[in-house]
């Protein structure tokens, strides 16, 4: 995914899946990237459940396929 803004790093983030289970490592990126508001680093955090990903002036939602939003 391409995020257009001088806010955001060439490579900010990845999120994976490793056994069945979502999760969401900050690649380095100079301004970082927050996960439910809280900064992530390069060690890799899990998603249970929803989550709200920032970075920059983006946020991407993650939701179940089972919720509303």
């Amino acid at each position: 995914m391409v995020l257009e803004s001088s806010e955001v790093s060439r490579n900010q983030f990845k999120l994976f899946f490793s056994n069945g289970v979502l999760y969401c490592a900050d690649l380095q990126s100079a301004n970082g990237t927050l996960l439910n508001g809280r900064a992530l680093n390069t060690t890799p955090s899990r998603i249970d459940s929803a989550a709200d990903i920032s970075a920059g002036d983006y946020r991407l939602l993650l939701v179940p396929q089972n919720h509303s939003v």
